[in-house]
């Protein structure tokens, strides 16, 4: 009972450190049932030698009690050297395997040795006194069943979510304690006075053990040494040190182990809002933002009238809360973890309070199993579960869930389902969008900002009133809450379309499909998030072969100016999209930064958000390379980001500065103008123009700016300084 009580808190405090893919799973399984198996073979082999069976097997039981507590303290320090670990041989999936095996069979080896000699020698004190050897084992091997399923059902419903992991193992120290006392009192090993002098020290320093060992901290704890590692290269992770301190910058406001899972949410230095699952980030308030939104409204604004809602997943309640904000009269919500709806409160500044809303009806329990058995059916279904890659979860992207999402949509009802494109290989991503398009054939594909995709299909044939586009975008609620992800109109909108109809079609030729018989994203998807790189290549590059414009399913009655107008700015939206890409593509696989690429994406759709986040880019690589003090450099990358943005004021001020630093004035004067005439309230550029004129003795060019930086910024002293000296000179 208390070995499974071990295996079932062990196997949660590891899972978080070295991730919960079925790999992680099987291998922390796999070390428990070596170290079994090799405590009873060796106890077996000398079990003969044992003179008192029933009294050993008592200080089997305290040894065990004693390692298995001596761990506790080592969970607590070890995501640090686990991260290091997991960095350094991250290159090849197998190699890593085996090292964390090793790590994991090397952490329970002692206790799980122990807990496989009880078996044989419970089996030989059993068998001394009865004929039958077979019926003997039987006996100890049906007791030892029992006490299994007791000790882990006991573990993980009651003591985990009632008292924690780390209580959970001293509560199972408890129980060998309690064994130990138990069989040696019967051995009569110990009689007489020698029984208080043993007993009395011993319990009381295991107890004084449990109450100085530090409750583990909570922000070590839920590091996540394996998502810190993977996608970086072999070597290159931070000191112990290092992560210890990035470790403590989180703010913890919420941690709690389910029968499941451990949630945990953070407050992160970048000012957002992350909930954790079992050390993994799942969703949050800003990073996960694009595709927790964009999951909700994408169905729910093509589809006419969705009266019945159906969301599968609750986490943060983003997706919810955006739900809520559509014209639906009944939303249900499926969650399978009741810790997760404690969790989600905590997001209630940036989800609506959804769960206040009186529409909305929260289920806890399986999505799958939902609709299989619920009469309910719906004119909306939205799927957002976590990772394919974590255990359990691949049945949620097969070809018989999505005919389960089909099956339980009214007529012309909306289908849509979340799927990663980062840390995913090309054949797994293939193999779902091919299980979606088999039951959705008219599907399309959008994609986020970060690599999220969502497949959206319909019942019968997807076609979308351009109108009823217009109308819904035109709703506060919905308007105010897509502009939290930049998007402010509906070629924004729209321009998150990846592909259409025969895009997808094309995305599945050669795929395999995934169903619950292969279920080969469960096996295949940890595979790729080893290898350094978050964005796979192969898969990148053919999102981006099939990517187009494709508005066929969309509908503009009357083939009106106006729709025509939105539906080519939409276009342009796509296409600048797919030439962003397209530089990231040419510059990772040739090495070649082709500036003329983004030229063209900032023609087709100056507003694109990756545009400007290569801008940002391009401004962060000049700042280093100014302080580097290579100023040529420098001065190229800015004027990349003049390339793509003319007018951009604080490029210009940046150029002028660093013409200045190389002593081309006429040059700095020229980019100082440009910032002033962009921002007119830019007082530093006009400081400079002032300050060079000056240098340069043309004193009334020089007061005229030195006195507009007065104007703007009366405060500015350096400028009255200035203005001061260059008085005598007129």
């Amino acid at each position: 009972m208390a070995a499974l009580t071990y295996e079932v808190a062990w196997t949660r405090v590891l899972a978080m450190m070295i991730g919960s893919s079925t790999y992680a799973f099987t291998m922390i399984l796999a070390a428990f049932v070596t170290g079994l198996a090799l405590g009873s073979a060796v106890c077996a082999r000398y079990i003969s030698k044992v003179r008192h069976p029933m009294g050993t097997l008592g200080l089997a039981q305290i040894l065990m009690g004693v390692s298995a507590l001596a761990v506790v303290p080592l969970f607590g320090v070890l995501p640090f050297y686990l991260t290091q670990v997991i960095a350094k041989y991250s290159d090849g999936f197998w190699q890593l395997q085996a090292v964390e095996f090793f790590l994991v069979l090397g952490i329970v080896f002692i206790p799980t040795l122990l807990m496989g000699a009880a078996f044989p020698l419970a089996t030989h004190i059993f068998s001394l006194h009865r004929k039958r050897t077979g019926e003997s084992v039987g006996t100890v091997y049906g007791a030892n069943t029992l006490g299994t399923i007791i000790g882990s059902a006991l573990a993980g419903f009651v003591l985990i979510p009632l008292i924690g992991t780390q209580k959970t193992i001293y509560a199972a120290t408890g129980l060998n304690l309690f064994a130990a006392v138990l069989f040696i009192l019967v051995s009569g090993w110990i009689r007489g006075k020698k029984v208080l002098r043993f007993f009395v020290p011993v319990p009381a320093l295991l107890l004084i053990c449990m109450a100085f060992i530090p409750a583990w901290n909570v922000n070590a704890l839920t590091f996540g040494p394996f998502y810190q590692a993977i996608g970086q290269s072999s070597g290159t992770t931070a000191s112990r040190h290092e992560l210890r301190q990035l470790a403590k910058k989180p703010e913890v406001l919420f941690h709690r182990d389910g029968p499941a899972t451990s949630v945990t949410i953070k407050d992160l230095p970048d000012q957002s809002r992350v909930l954790f699952i079992n050390g993994k980030p799942d969703a949050s308030s800003r990073g996960d933002l694009p595709s927790q939104l964009l999951v909700a409204h994408l169905p729910l604004m093509m589809h006419p009238d969705p009266k019945d809602t159906l969301v599968i997943g609750l986490a943060s309640g983003i997706t919810l809360g955006a739900a809520t904000l559509h014209p639906a009269e009944r939303i249900d919500c499926l969650e399978i973890s009741p810790t997760m709806v404690e969790a989600s409160h905590y997001f209630d500044d940036y989800n609506y309070r959804p769960l206040e809303n009186p529409r909305v009806n929260l289920i806890l329990g399986d999505g799958r199993n939902h609709l299989v058995w619920s009469p309910n059916t719906y004119d909306v279904i939205i799927s957002e579960p976590s990772n394919p890659y974590f255990a359990g979860m691949a049945d949620l992207f097969t070809l018989e869930f999505f005919e389960l999402m089909k099956h339980r949509l009214n007529r012309g009802g909306l289908a849509c389902a979340w799927v990663q494109s980062y840390l995913m290989d090309k054949e797994t991503f293939q193999g779902i969008v091919k299980a979606f398009h088999t039951v959705f054939p008219g599907m399309t594909l959008w994609k986020s900002l970060k690599g999220d995709c969502m497949m959206v299909g319909a019942k019968d044939k997807l076609q979308v009133d351009l109108d009823i586009l217009k109308t819904r975008m035109t709703m506060p609620g919905i308007q105010k809450d897509l502009a939290r992800i930049n998007i402010h109109d509906l070629p924004d909108f729209l321009g998150h379309l990846l592909t259409g109809p025969a895009g997808c079609a094309r995305l599945c030729e050669g795929a395999y499909t995934h169903t619950d018989d292969n279920l080969f994203a469960e096996y295949a998807a940890p595979k790729a998030l080893i290898g350094g790189n978050i964005l796979k290549v192969p898969l990148i590059n053919r999102l981006e072969q099939v990517r187009e414009a494709d508005f066929s399913f969309i509908t503009a009655p009357g083939k009106r100016t106006d729709g025509q107008t939105i539906l080519e700015a939409a276009k342009n939206h796509v296409n600048a999209r797919g030439r962003v890409y397209a530089y990231y593509a040419k510059k990772r696989e040739q090495g070649v930064s082709d500036i003329s690429i983004l030229k063209t994406a900032a023609q087709l759709n100056p507003g694109d958000t990756m545009l400007h986040e290569a801008a940002d880019r391009f401004r962060s690589t000049a700042y280093h390379l100014f302080q580097d003090k290579r100023l040529n450099e420098a001065i190229r990358e800015y004027e990349n980001i003049l390339t793509l943005f003319p007018s951009d004021a604080k490029a210009n001020y940046n150029l002028g500065i660093l013409f200045r630093h190389a002593g081309k004035l006429s040059r700095a004067v020229s980019h100082f103008l440009k910032a002033a005439q962009a921002d007119p309230n830019y007082y530093q550029a006009h400081f400079n123009l002032g300050q060079i004129h000056a240098q340069t003795y043309q004193y009334t060019k020089a007061r005229r700016h030195l006195e507009k930086v007065l104007e703007i910024n009366p405060e500015f002293d350096p400028a009255r300084s200035a203005l001061a000296r260059i008085s005598t000179k007129l």
